[in-house]
């Protein structure tokens, strides 16, 4: 049959628009849920901080000698040693720890955004070190604190308000780690949620 004639023509993207969903490609790029973009960005965030502590714990390893003799007297110095002495352990162990999984964040976080099928997997694994690693410097935050900390103060003993500083200082440290701790503890749970399974299906 020849086209009518006296019927207008429809344009071609309300013809589209106008499409039922079965008549959509089937091979049309899925949305990100909205949980796994929460993970993915924060995650992408802590991944650069993560890097970027790595290189200054590694220069305060390595320079600890010098950082020490820029306290005002001979007193504060040999506090500083001490401290950096009874820290370098569990520092090392951190500075490990972190090394292996801010790289794995950063790309865990960057193939979730790109939606890169493996991305799953690594993420999982990223979430699972983070996790590790942030109640490692918890548990020797708080083995410090309650078994060292005249060695933990002693460095700012002598300046004014120095010891208020230091405990202020740990109050802000501590309760940053624990709220991303439970960042990461919901994010470990929110990865299998129906909406991110349905999506790497």
């Amino acid at each position: 049959m020849s086209e009518n004639p006296f019927e207008k023509p429809v344009p071609a993207s309300t013809a589209e628009a106008c499409k039922t969903p079965e008549s959509q490609p089937s091979g049309a790029p899925k949305s990100i849920p909205t949980t796994l973009m929460v993970i993915s960005i924060v995650g992408l965030i802590l991944g650069v901080l993560g890097l970027f502590g790595v290189c200054m714990g590694g220069i305060s390893l390595a320079m600890s000698d010098m950082i020490a003799d820029v306290m005002p007297d001979e007193e504060s110095k040999d506090a500083m040693r001490k401290l950096f002495d009874l820290q370098f352990i569990p520092n090392l162990i951190q500075l490990a720890l972190s090394t292996i999984v801010a790289p794995l964040l950063l790309a865990g976080s960057i193939g979730c955004l790109t939606r890169k099928p493996w991305s799953r997997g690594v993420m999982k694994l990223a979430i699972v070190g983070s996790i590790i690693s942030y109640l490692f410097g918890m548990g020797a935050g708080a083995w410090m604190m309650l078994f060292h900390s005249e060695t933990l103060s002693a460095p700012n003993a002598n300046q004014p308000g120095g010891q208020a500083m230091t405990m202020v200082i740990q109050i802000f440290t501590y309760g940053f780690l624990f709220a991303i701790l439970i960042f990461f503890i919901w994010a470990f749970f929110a990865m299998g949620s129906k909406k991110i399974n349905d999506f790497y299906a």
